[in-house]
């Protein structure tokens, strides 16, 4: 059997199915890999209306291009078609279909060239369903997380406190906390960075988030070290003045430090997860604020639009390696006073022409002058916003403002 308008040694060796019809979208010609893709005879199609192997619900379909063709005489590529085989199942082709004329240009027929990619179209499919499943489960992920974030946290009288996360991705490595101890008057102000980015470092936020707050309120035998030594005054028989330090609430911070740290250090190191810390109690009574900086950026406290002190790390991060010693610090908040607490993805931001936010333009727009602690965080955002400009975030962005009204 030889075609009738073209040779199709090549498509042959390439495993392309070549055929050509009538005007009348009948067969005149197909080669073997044409016949083997439908599972028919040459003899069971030959002379037959190419609805007999063309999907039902595409005859109409078919019927259009074909006339389409026709009329036009363009060249139709990549189409995709559905067919029936002859055991009844439904294949994909992708295919090419062209106008054939005699040499006094009388339109004689249809060439077409086609491709199964029934197992490709699957395999596309499969991708597709997959994506949208790891799509939901991010969608879950950043549900979650964001349950764990409070937002009807405690605004002591005197005290305004406001806060914002803004992830790269679905779910963040990020994470603020304002909650009361419940074993005194103190309340904990928390943001930290977890390493990394994704669902691990998201994972590892609730960890240490959670792991932050059961231990805060534990009973806990002190450990002197690292206490701040204007706490540790001495009585005429030479022992500490531990009263002082129990109302500062120095052993909840300890506490919640020291165990996390040797938890995920002493049972998650294979994974190598850590996270800077900045762990504080305020007692909204006198405004003293002791702190432990456990690695992560310096917390700004800012008097009167000025920049009046930076709290630096009292110890490295969370994590790292078990038995660490993490030192107490103490600053006093004044009316007037705000407590800024941010992550890297603010400083570290990158412009469209690689420059970082930087320290500088923090600090320029944290002294930017706002009444309140929400506008403070409104001045930073719109001033990263404006620096990033139309680049795409690339870190996470997370910021925590406590100010002292009276």
């Amino acid at each position: 059997m030889k075609p009738s308008f073209t040779s199709t040694h090549l498509l042959d060796s390439l495993g392309y199915g070549y055929f050509e019809i009538d005007l009348s979208g009948r067969l005149l010609y197909g080669n073997m890999p044409f016949f083997n893709t439908l599972g028919y005879a040459p003899e069971e199609l030959l002379g037959k209306h190419f609805r007999r192997y063309v999907n039902r619900k595409d005859v109409a379909l078919m019927f259009n291009i074909f006339s389409m063709i026709h009329l036009t005489g363009f060249v139709e590529k990549n189409l995709l078609m559905d067919f029936r085989r002859k055991d009844g199942s439904t294949h994909t082709a992708e295919g090419t279909i062209a106008l054939v004329r005699d040499p006094q240009g009388n339109a004689l027929g249809f060439h077409c060239i086609l491709l199964d990619i029934t197992d490709r179209k699957q395999r596309e499919t499969n991708i597709i369903r997959a994506k949208k499943q790891a799509e939901r489960e991010l969608e879950i992920a950043r549900e979650i997380q964001s349950s764990f974030l409070v937002k009807d946290y405690l605004q002591p009288e005197g005290w305004e406190i406001a806060t914002l996360l803004r992830p790269a991705r679905q779910v963040s490595g990020d994470f603020y906390d304002v909650f009361p101890i419940a074993t005194s008057k103190q309340l904990a102000l928390i943001i930290a960075d977890v390493c990394d980015k994704g669902v691990g470092a998201a994972m590892y936020m609730a960890i240490f988030r959670s792991l932050f707050r059961a231990y805060s309120d534990q009973q806990y035998i002190m450990r002197w070290a690292g206490v701040p030594a204007g706490n540790r005054e001495e009585t005429p028989t030479g022992t500490f003045r531990r009263d002082a330090i129990l109302a500062s609430g120095a052993p909840s911070l300890k506490n919640a430090i020291d165990l996390t740290n040797n938890y995920i250090a002493t049972h998650h190191s294979n994974a190598n997860m850590f996270a800077t810390v900045f762990f504080g109690l305020l007692d909204p009574t006198t405004g003293e604020l002791h702190y432990i900086n456990a690695g992560h950026e310096a917390a700004f406290v800012i008097s009167n639009d000025q920049l009046k002190k930076r709290l630096d790390p009292t110890g490295p991060a969370v994590g790292m390696m078990p038995n660490m010693e993490f030192r107490i610090e103490a600053v006093a908040l004044n009316p007037g006073d705000s407590l800024l607490l941010y992550t890297d993805g603010v400083t570290d931001a990158l412009s469209p022409t690689e420059e970082q936010f930087s320290d500088r333009r923090l600090v320029e727009a944290s002294t930017s002058p706002a009444p309140f602690a929400q506008g403070r965080i409104q001045n930073i955002m719109a001033a990263l916003d404006a620096h990033i400009a139309h680049r795409e975030q690339y870190d996470d962005v997370t910021l925590l403002v406590v100010q002292r009204n009276k």
